[in-house]
Formats: C-alpha cells, structure tokens, sequence
C-alpha cells in the first residue's frame, strides 16, 4: 500500500473513517437523537416526567427512542471497515480481530459519555450550544490523528482521547501498537463514562422545572 494520508495506505485511512462512519451513525441511532433532543424536553417541560421514573435519568435520557434510519446508515462505516479487510486479508491476524472489536466498544463507550457530559450542562443552561461542540470534537476523528500537529495530538492522547476513538482501533488491527493500550483506553472509557454521570447528577441538582 502506498501512502495516502500522512503516512496511512487508502485502505488504512478507510478502514479509520468506517469506524466513524460506524460509530457515528450508530451512536445517533441508539443515544445521540435523544441527547440533542433534550434541550427542546428540558424547555417544554417534558424532562420533569423523566425525573419521575424508578430509573437512571440518564440511562432513560439517553435512550428512550431510537433511530432505524442512522442505523441503517452505520452500514456505510461496516462497507468501508469491510472494504480494508478484503485488501489487506492476508495480513490480519485473529487475534487482532478480537483485539479490533475491543477497541470498538471502548470507542463507543468513550463516544458516549463525550456526549453525556456536554449534554448534562443543557439540565442548567439550555440553549448553551455544547452539543455542537461534542458534535465537532467527534468530527475529528474521521481522520488519523497524525494529520495534526503535534500539540493537537498530545492533547488528543491525553487531555480529551479522542485518539482511541478511531486511530488507535485501527493501529490495533494493524499490528503496530502494544494490545496493553487496551488496558489503557479501558481505563480511560471507565473514567469517563463515571465523570459525565457524574456531571450529569449534579447538573440535575441544578435543574429547574418548566412550571418553576
């Protein structure tokens, strides 16, 4: 394969935007449309009635309706995943596919509560705009992140890792980084998944019903 994108073969910088094709579309399939619609639950006074279930006000947020057509569209992200496993077939192991849709789910996990933490602030703030910027902050894992410079990437390992959203699932398929990352993203997923519940609960504290 020969170079295509700072230092990616075209099926390796397919291969990274089938992941976000896949995880996009799905994420908006099961939990994204219900977070972008609760600014409009949340000023016409719906969200109240949410507060009254014997459950998690963010699991229920998060997941009360779902969106067929998103998930039908996620099959684009499979095509393109697909696509780079007939190119490079020969040279994928099993054992990286296991490793590969490991790294799926804690991309998925992380994707998540990117989401639920900037979705939490609209329970105090509506209408604050922080929806857009998760939207955005994701966009940028459409491509590798060595297409960034270097300041970019660091913060994108460290400060908000978005990096194991798509490049590092990919790098682990390829073969060309330690499976001990895993543990890592692992750990990082946990923590953020418990720090956006964490802000959402305490912006719920913060809430103010429609009827005041």
């Amino acid at each position: 394969n020969q170079e295509y994108l700072a230092g990616w073969s075209r099926s390796e910088a397919y291969l990274v935007l089938g992941i976000w094709n896949l995880l996009n579309y799905s994420g908006w399939a099961f939990f994204g449309i219900n977070l972008f619609q609760l600014e409009r639950r949340v000023v016409e006074g719906d969200f109240d009635f949410v507060l009254t279930k014997p459950i998690s006000s963010a699991w229920f947020t998060s997941f009360g309706d779902f969106s067929l057509y998103n998930l039908i569209s996620a099959l684009s992200g499979i095509i393109l995943i697909g696509y780079y496993f007939v190119v490079n077939w020969a040279t994928i192991s099993f054992i990286n596919v296991i490793l590969f849709l490991c790294a799926l789910i804690i991309a998925m996990l992380i994707w998540y509560s990117i989401y639920l933490f900037f979705a939490s602030f609209t329970l105090s703030i509506p209408r604050n705009g922080f929806m857009g910027i998760a939207k955005e902050i994701l966009g940028l894992t459409r491509y590798p992140t060595s297409i960034y410079a270097q300041s970019l990437q660091f913060v994108f390992y460290t400060v908000i890792p978005i990096a194991f959203v798509s490049t590092i699932p990919s790098e682990i398929l390829f073969g060309r980084i330690t499976p001990m990352v895993l543990v890592l993203g692992s750990g990082i997923a946990i923590l953020l998944l418990r720090l956006s519940y964490w802000v959402w609960n305490m912006n719920v504290k913060k809430f103010v019903s429609a009827g005041g």
